[in-house]
């Protein structure tokens, strides 16, 4: 497949789309359009698990705190020969004035950058405001595989110390929380799942965020499981708790927590790998306590928003120096099946782009909003 594609955060959150009170995540949100990485959902012409579906990402930092949410956006369409822009208002129609202003009229068509230049070498003018997604061939990223699940894709990250635990996440870049079901969680088929639900016991690292630094909506609220859920001794009597409920019928509720945190192989011997362990970071995530719907099912045992937001695995990354370019890239392949043991079906680029798998121009698109979801006009769709 190609690799060439990038996708801006651009408009605002669809319309009917209504969240649970201090819940944020979203892979369908209430009342929003159709699903997109869901698990049970015939993937379509474009949607990641379909065949030739390839993307690159590249992420810009967000100006502000205002968490969101939509729906998933899936890697669409095959490569376009002229930068995509679109109108900065919320309007899904482009105006096809403004998308004449929004680059300038020298910008090149197609920017083809040699293994030697330097990231910002063929920008587009303007990009030194920060109105330009940036890319190119960089030295320095982290590269995973993803594998496949039913009708998603998914990646392995591994959680706690000394003995870090592996956990399976759908990659959704239509939400900007990471969540996955902890040891006491209600009917949150595990036996479904790829692995054992998280133990925070078994974590000298793990901690609850006290409720004074409650984040992106959770509320406090009283914790009478401290036993079931296996939290450690001396865990507080209230926790930070959120959750999300969505249009088919899925919900979830979780605790936020704090604990060493990166990604990797899904094999045994990569909880160890030097190279992986030296992106690991201090990360906030959703610990689950209850699910239903399609959670319960699903292959992967939890999911990690990948939005342009600042509580995303990416952006903490490069915030606490892991990754020296806020960028990220997904190129997905479909295979026959899916199974525990996973199945690799494609890789996830953090920190830059791999020239070993993105060999064409690479195209920009103008980037009118720092957060929210990743978003472009579709000008043209060539077969």
């Amino acid at each position: 497949g190609v690799l060439n594609q990038t996708q801006d955060a651009a408009g605002a959150p669809p319309a009917g789309m209504v969240p649970e009170p201090g819940a944020q995540q979203g892979q369908q949100p209430e009342g929003g359009g159709p699903p997109g990485q869901i698990v049970g959902q015939t993937p379509q012409p474009g949607q990641p698990g379909a065949a030739g579906a390839t993307a690159v990402v590249a992420t810009a930092a967000p100006s502000s705190d205002s968490p969101t949410a939509g729906p998933t956006i899936s890697p669409t369409g095959a490569p376009v020969a002229a930068p995509i822009t679109g109108s900065p208002t919320a309007s899904p129609t482009p105006n096809p004035t403004d998308e004449d202003k929004s680059l300038p009229a020298e910008t090149p068509p197609d920017v083809v950058l040699p293994p030697d230049a330097p990231p910002d070498a063929a920008l587009p003018p303007g990009h030194e405001s920060g109105e330009i997604l940036t890319g190119g061939l960089l030295d320095t990223y982290q590269t995973v595989p993803l594998l496949q699940g039913y009708g998603t894709h998914y990646s392995t990250v591994w959680v706690g110390s000394p003995e870090p635990q592996r956990v399976s996440v759908i990659v959704d870049t239509g939400s900007h929380f990471t969540a996955f079901p902890c040891r006491g969680c209600k009917n949150c088929g595990e036996e479904h799942h790829t692995d054992d639900y998280f133990d925070p016991a078994r974590s000298n690292t793990y901690a609850p965020l006290q409720c004074d630094g409650c984040s992106d909506g959770a509320s406090c609220q009283p914790n009478n499981n401290v036993v079931a859920l296996g939290l450690p001794d001396g865990t507080p009597n209230k926790l930070c708790t959120f959750g999300q409920s969505y249009t088919e019928g899925s919900s979830w509720r979780a605790y936020q927590a704090k604990d060493r945190f990166f990604c990797g192989g899904p094999d045994p011997g990569d909880a160890h790998s030097p190279v992986d362990n030296s992106y690991a970071i201090d990360f906030m995530f959703g610990c689950q306590i209850s699910e239903t719907g399609l959670f319960v099912g699903q292959l992967a045992d939890g999911i990690m928003g990948m939005a342009a937001h600042r509580a995303t695995l990416v952006k903490n990354m490069y915030d606490q120096g892991k990754l020296t370019n806020l960028m990220f890239g997904m190129c997905f392949r479909r295979e026959l099946d899916a199974s525990k043991e996973g199945v690799t079906a494609g890789v996830m680029t953090m920190g830059g782009v791999d020239s070993r798998l993105e060999r064409t121009p690479m195209v920009y698109a103008s980037n009118k909003v720092k957060d929210g979801w990743f978003t472009v006009y579709v000008k043209a769709i060539y077969p």
